[in-house]
C-alpha cells in the first residue's frame, strides 16, 4: 500500500451508471406502471488501471447480468472484481 498517492505503483479509477430500463408484472393485462411492476435496472461499469506514467496498463467494461436495485450494484462490482483479480493473477 503507498503512503501518497504519488508513490503508488498504479491507481484504479473507474465510473458507472444504474437506470431503470422498463418495469414488468407478473399480470399478463397489466397495462400501466402499478402497484404489482417491477422496475429492470440496466447500468454499466467501467474502469482503468493506469501506471505511474498514466499508461492504460488495464481496463474492463461490465454490464449486469442480474436486476434489481441492490443486486445490479454487487454484481458489477462483483465482476470488475473478479476480473481485476485474474488480470493481476496473470
Amino acid at each position: 500500500m503507498a503512503e501518497t498517492p504519488e508513490t503508488a505503483d498504479a491507481a484504479l479509477t473507474g465510473s458507472g451508471a444504474v437506470w431503470i430500463k422498463g418495469y414488468y408484472s407478473l399480470n399478463p393485462r397489466a397495462r400501466s406502471v402499478g402497484e404489482n411492476a417491477h422496475p429492470v435496472y440496466g447500468g454499466y461499469l467501467s474502469v482503468e488501471l493506469k501506471g505511474r506514467q498514466n499508461e492504460v496498463l488495464w481496463s474492463y467494461l461490465v454490464t449486469p447480468r442480474r436486476y434489481g436495485p441492490d443486486a445490479i450494484s454487487r454484481n458489477l462490482a462483483g465482476q470488475i472484481a473478479k476480473k481485476l483479480a485474474e488480470a493481476v493473477a496473470h
